[in-house]
Order: structure tokens, then C-alpha cells, then sequence
């Protein structure tokens, strides 16, 4: 009898072990360790490099959970056994090239849409002050959040396409993930909430003057957090309706030792 979502993602993050913790703590930390050590300018220069290693280490940690799952996929999504070796899963994730920037830039268009369509209802805020305080700068990020959530719903299991499938090709992957959200809309949107509480939890603390060591405790609870949501989100896909392709248009399997 197959096993439930749940308990299959539970298990694959149990069995996943050390290397989904560094690769989820990569994805996680990158970006909060940055912003604390380089200065404000620098820190916008290297966006695109923090991009670029989050959505490299969130693909490969795909991989290694889905390696490690109890029944492991098969088909077209099939891992190998040395998949649960982060540099493994590292490298065939990189191996995606191109598709890892389209991916990134994807990510972006996300951020830009829900920034247009929450600052106007932030007018006065904005007009009223020269520069925003960190509370101010958190209320704009609670409500930019929930929709940049929102829309991320949709494309939640992109990643999990482009690695499982190992295929660079993102617009193929966008339409697979939004008919898995059309099937299970309310779980992704869940799973993508549950992946930026931790770090909305730091903001708040941040901005109200909480403690450092209550950031750092939710810093460090945000990396087991997205290892059992990236696994609940190689569930839904896995689980999910498959997109069917046209032989000419279905990639070759690469080599597994690639």
C-alpha cells in the first residue's frame, strides 16, 4: 500500500540526513549572512550571485530528498542512489546552465510583479517619509510577502521538474507547475509561506528590537523547515497531474553519471 504525502515527505527528510541540511542551509543562509556582512551597496551588487546559489542548492536539494524517499521515483523523474550526496546533486544541478539563470530570472519577474501590485496601496507611507524606518520597511514586506507567495503558488514544483527531469527548459516546467496548482493550490501555497516564516519571524524581531539570539534560533530553525518543505513539495509533484509532451518535444535521460 503506498504511503501517505506526509509521511513519505517526512521520511525522505529524516532519510535525506547531513547533506539536505547543508544544501537547505545554503539555500536558506546565503542571503541573511550577506546582507549582515557586506555593506549596503555591495549587498545589491551580489543579488544575482545570492540568486543564482540559492536556486543551484534548492535544485540539488530536490535531488537528494528525492533520492532518499521510501519508494524512489521512477521514470522519467528517476534519481540515482548517489544522488544523496550533496556534491553529486550539485553538480547534475548545475548541469542545467542556462536553465538555472532563466529559473532565477523567473523568481525575479515574480518579486516585480507582487512589488507593482503592492506599493500603490502603499502610497501614503512612502510619500510621507524620506526614509523608512525597519517597521515601516516591515509592514511594506508582510504584505509584499503574501502576494509574491501567492503568485510562487503557481510555480512552486518548478524546481522540482527541472531537476527530477534534469531539463533546462523553465516555460515547460512553469506549465507543469500550474497544473499541479490547479490540482493542489492550497498545499503550495502553504508550503511556500511555511519556507519564508522563519526569515518574516527574524524581520519582526529585527524590526521591534527582539533579541539576537531569538534571530539566530530562527535562522537556524528555517534550515530543517525548508528541507521538509522542499520534501512535501517533491510530493505534490511527484503525486500530482503529469504534463504530457509530444515524443519530438521529451528530452533524452542524460547519463546518471553526469
Amino acid at each position: 500500500m503506498a504511503s501517505s504525502p506526509v509521511s513519505s515527505g517526512l521520511a525522505a527528510s529524516r532519510g535525506a540526513g547531513v547533506p539536505a541540511l547543508v544544501l537547505a542551509a545554503l539555500c536558506v543562509l546565503v542571503g541573511p549572512v550577506l546582507a549582515r556582512l557586506l555593506p549596503v551597496g555591495l549587498g545589491a551588487t551580489a543579488f544575482p550571485i545570492q540568486s543564482l546559489l540559492g536556486v543551484l542548492a534548492f535544485i540539488a536539494l530536490v535531488r537528494v530528498l528525492a533520492a532518499a524517499r521510501p519508494e524512489a521515483p521512477t521514470g522519467p523523474d528517476a534519481v540515482a542512489a548517489d544522488d544523496r550526496s550533496a556534491l553529486t546533486a550539485l553538480r547534475r544541478a548545475a548541469g542545467l546552465r542556462y536553465g538555472l539563470l532563466r529559473y532565477a530570472l523567473l523568481d525575479l519577474v515574480i518579486i516585480l510583479g507582487a512589488t507593482a501590485l503592492v506599493l500603490p496601496l502603499a502610497g501614503d507611507l512612502i510619500e510621507r517619509s524620506d526614509e523608512l524606518t525597519r517597521r515601516e520597511q516591515f509592514e511594506l514586506t508582510v504584505p509584499l510577502t503574501l502576494v509574491a507567495s501567492l503568485l510562487q503558488a503557481f510555480v512552486a514544483v518548478v524546481p522540482q521538474r527541472m531537476a527530477l527531469r534534469r531539463d533546462p527548459r523553465v516555460m515547460l516546467a512553469v506549465l507543469h507547475s500550474v497544473r499541479v496548482a490547479r490540482w493542489e493550490f492550497g498545499a503550495l501555497f502553504g508550503l511556500t509561506l511555511l519556507q519564508l516564516l522563519p526569515l518574516m519571524s527574524v524581520s519582526a524581531l529585527d524590526a521591534y528590537g527582539g533579541p539576537l539570539v531569538a534571530q539566530v534560533a530562527l535562522l537556524a530553525l528555517a534550515v530543517p523547515l525548508q528541507v521538509v518543505a522542499c520534501a512535501m513539495l517533491n510530493e505534490a509533484y511527484l503525486r500530482g497531474p503529469a504534463l504530457e509532451l509530444p515524443p519530438e518535444l521529451e528530452l533524452p535521460r542524460p547519463d546518471s553519471d553526469l
